[in-house]
């Protein structure tokens, strides 16, 4: 009796060891955790930013960047969008209490955010982990996709 109970045992734990492999061997993608509820550009706008640290003062940033990061790394860093154009978007985030304005190439394009004009930059107050993500839905104008901390009309 002993001898069966040991059998059966075994045979278990095997079973439950193989098909416990087999699902492990076969792991979800990306694309199958947000099936149905992002579509292609949203999951697009989750994934595609790349991230590099901006030593700099100042950086002009071009089309062919869009989806960069940049994380800041000195004080009163002033960055330069492209001309606002459909689908570019560009994030960034302080690595420290620095400062930094983001303005649009253009004085005809404007960064939708609490009333600036045309041309006039969005700055951060200068605290640490100060984070902005823009995007721009069409030519022109530039969109607030996140953002933490407080920005202000840097003019």
């Amino acid at each position: 009796m002993r001898k069966s109970y040991f059998g059966v045992l075994l045979v278990a734990l095997i079973g439950f060891m193989f098909s416990f492999g087999a699902h492990a061997a076969t792991p979800a993608t990306a694309t199958d955790s947000v099936a149905g509820y992002l579509s292609a550009s949203d999951h697009q706008k989750l994934t595609k930013y790349d991230t590099e640290v901006l030593w700099a003062t100042s950086d002009t940033l071009t089309a062919d960047q869009s989806g960069l990061h940049q994380s800041i790394a000195t004080n009163d860093t002033l960055v330069t969008l492209p001309d606002a154009a459909t689908g570019l978007h560009y994030g960034w985030s302080a690595r420290g209490a620095y400062a930094y304005s983001v303005k649009p190439a253009s004085t005809a394009d404007t960064i939708s955010y609490a009333g600036l004009s045309a041309g006039d930059r969005l700055t951060s107050n200068s605290q640490t982990a100060d984070s902005l993500k823009l995007y721009s839905a069409e030519a022109g104008r530039w969109e607030v996709e996140e953002m933490s901390g407080t920005f202000t009309d840097g003019n």
